[in-house]
């Protein structure tokens, strides 16, 4: 044996002999920081996970063969079907955009209406840096004042931050996606996944459909003027015809003949305008995606709360490893 593994053995004969002679010092300190694991567990608030599960499937514009695939790109429409966004989806229910909607819609929680941002600060306890509580009355960003939009923003990051109370998920495999709130008070917890899933639905829908509706709203437009131009210009050959009850020569056939012709030419253009606005609306249609709800939180609600065996077996262990780093130091100052 070399002179350092005895030393080694010396050292740790001495540390054990330290440690079983302040035995008390540990089991004090286990005793405090256990207690303390006690009730920090007994004191602490249920909270209440509810979770909304929900499918998305994309259009099936892809699947669109032959003449209608190429009238579609002939009027600039795209007929080839988005992949379906996961990360998109669920960076959306996590944005500012989307949780401000959800802010102030209004819904009742312990039997008050009130806007849902107001439930978070009632239910928090929310205050400024003054110690004061921050109502909001009405849901017009810009006529915010500066507490106003910093108390916005401090609900905001009680939701979405490090540790937030939002829990949002997806399964690669699946494709279903989860919204959860974690909350102290249930009602809460089931009112903001249900909101949340019909403000990120609609916006979704909205974004997604964007071009297509704007291309169907122009080729409203030019239809609706069409057939205006159309009715004019059989109106005013009609009207022709009555003011000389059919009494003309050939020349003063002339005007009729020109309306009729121009009422001809338009209805052609008409006609064809037509075919592309229904062609137009199918693509819409088909390019909406179909968000389906398959589960959704439903009251009762099981309350989770901190574990009192947990919470006092890791201050047990806390307060040992502080009695031995103590002992350590108290053998080190000898």
């Amino acid at each position: 044996m070399t002179i350092n593994q005895k030393t080694g053995i010396q050292y740790l004969s001495e540390y054990k002999f330290q440690i079983l002679k302040y035995w008390y010092i540990i089991l004090i300190l286990c005793l405090i920081t256990g207690t303390v694991g006690f009730f920090i567990a007994f004191k602490s608030k249920p909270t209440y996970k509810s979770t909304l599960t929900f499918m998305v499937n994309e259009d099936e514009g892809s699947k669109l063969t032959g003449g209608i695939a190429a009238l579609l790109g002939n009027i600039g429409v795209g007929a080839s079907a988005g992949k379906l966004n996961l990360d998109k989806i669920l960076e959306l229910s996590k944005s500012r955009n989307i949780i401000q909607k959800v802010f102030f819609s209004k819904t009742i929680i312990n039997g008050e209406s009130d806007y849902m941002i107001n439930h978070f600060i009632r239910i928090y306890d929310l205050k400024n840096q003054d110690e004061e509580y921050i109502y909001f009355k009405e849901n017009d960003l810009s006529k915010f004042n500066i507490e106003e939009k910093r108390m916005m923003l401090k609900v905001y990051q009680l939701l979405v931050g490090s540790n937030g109370l939002i829990e949002n998920e997806y399964d690669l495999k699946t494709g279903i996606m989860k919204l959860g709130l974690i909350s102290y008070d249930e009602d809460l917890s089931i009112h903001f996944v249900d909101t949340l899933f019909n403000k990120l639905g609609s916006f979704y829908i909205e974004k997604s459909i964007e071009r297509e509706l704007n291309t169907y709203n122009i080729l409203r437009a030019k239809v609706n003027s069409l057939y205006g131009q159309m009715t004019n210009k059989v109106e005013s050959a009609a009207r022709y015809a009555d003011k000389t009850l059919g009494l003309w020569q050939e020349t003063e056939k002339l005007p009729a003949q020109i309306y009729t012709r121009d009422a001809n030419i338009t209805a052609m253009v008409y006609g064809e305008a037509l075919k592309n606005l229904e062609i137009a609306e199918f693509s819409l249609k088909s390019k909406v995606p179909f968000i389906q709800e398959i589960d959704a939180p439903i009251a009762p609600i099981t309350p989770s709360k901190k574990s009192k065996i947990i919470f006092t077996a890791i201050g047990v262990l806390i307060g040992g490893f502080l009695g031995v780093v103590l002992i350590s130091l108290l053998k080190g100052n000898k």
